[in-house]
């Protein structure tokens, strides 16, 4: 049995794994995805100025069950799942990164061997991570998912800009701008990262206009 997490008012918690290991063993996937995204909601909730013992023994204890999890071949990340993990890529690079663990990159070299591993991929990937995937060969496999990936990966930049290779790499990745991006999909968001990342031309490079398709009736 496991007990819910606490209230962003608490100070610290104890992740009992118990639950994430029994909704995998019977493959419950759906199941485990809302696991996993109350947890990362209740750390979208909590600011730490510091860490504890018991907060960085918490923290790294939820890193090591969700990276093992959510690397598993067989776990199957549902279709209606799959923007609520993208828009927490940001989230999960700032806890593997102020975790022991440091960087996921393990875990991507793990999941390029993979079968249907897109999703996973670019949920663990950020501009904290060494290897740099080519944008055209993103959205050549799904233009759709990786619209919403590159208008996420962008989102960290708050907390990037002042790391140099991550800088660097948020800068590699803006400009390799697809024409395919959907700018539909939480541009607001990219408007406001480019004036940082971007910002000798304050804007992304070839950036068409939204397309619109429906018109206002007579």
């Amino acid at each position: 049995m496991t007990t819910a997490p606490p209230s962003p008012a608490s100070s610290s918690w104890i992740l009992q794994p118990g639950r994430l290991l029994d909704l995998y063993r019977q493959q419950q996937w759906d199941a485990l995805s809302e696991e996993f995204l109350q947890l990362l909601d209740f750390f979208r909730q909590t600011t730490y100025l510091s860490l504890d013992p018991q907060q960085q023994y918490a923290i790294d204890a939820f890193v090591k069950h969700f990276l093992y999890l959510f690397s598993q071949e067989d776990y199957i990340i549902g279709d209606r799942y799959v923007e609520p993990f993208l828009a927490a890529a940001g989230l999960i690079s700032n806890l593997v990164a102020i975790s022991h663990f440091k960087t996921t990159d393990p875990y991507l070299a793990l999941l390029e061997q993979q079968k249907n591993n897109f999703v996973k991929l670019l949920t663990l990937y950020s501009a904290r991570n060494s290897p740099r995937y080519s944008v055209k060969a993103l959205f050549d496999i799904s233009p759709a998912i990786a619209s919403q990936w590159y208008c996420h990966f962008f989102n960290s930049y708050y907390s990037l800009c002042a790391n140099d290779v991550a800088y660097r790499h948020l800068q590699s990745h803006m400009a390799a701008f697809d024409d395919r991006l959907d700018t539909l999909v939480n541009f607001h968001h990219m408007n406001f990262a480019v004036t940082y990342i971007n910002a000798e031309g304050d804007r992304l490079p070839h950036c068409p206009p939204p397309h619109l398709t429906s018109r206002p009736q007579p």
